[in-house]
């Protein structure tokens, strides 16, 4: 992946490993924790990126939408993300951009309202054939 540039072949499987930094925009985060979900999203140009939990039409307007919940501690802040067949298969080939976000839902204890991190900024995602 050139500068985080994905590109890939309509309806092949396809996997990449996406690091979280220690220090995003000023938040420092050193480790994932339990509860935290790390959210890979497929745009089509143009589109805005909105994350709602429990929206499930925000989850139709977005080709693809993957995301890994963090079960234990994980000191190597390092997620995993598969794209099978069956995610490209039927969308058109084309350029649609992608982009990572760490989402942080508060412990009951915490006085924070949940976080959004981006971790890699909108960046271009192509189909080919």
């Amino acid at each position: 992946m050139s500068q985080n540039i994905i590109t890939m072949t309509k309806g092949d499987t396809f996997d990449f490993t996406v690091t979280i930094f220690e220090e995003l925009y000023g938040h420092y985060y050193t480790e994932t924790r339990p509860g935290d979900v790390i959210e890979f999203a497929i745009l089509r140009p143009n589109q805005e990126y909105t994350h709602h939990f429990n929206d499930s039409d925000e989850e139709d307007l977005l080709p693809i939408r993957k995301q890994i919940i963090i079960e234990d501690e994980n000191p190597n802040d390092e997620c995993t993300f598969y794209l099978e067949h069956s995610d490209t298969k039927n969308l058109p080939v084309g350029v649609y951009y992608y982009t990572v976000k760490l989402i942080r839902r508060p412990y009951p204890t915490e006085n924070f309202e949940m976080q959004v991190l981006t971790i890699i900024n909108r960046t271009k995602f192509v189909l080919n054939n």
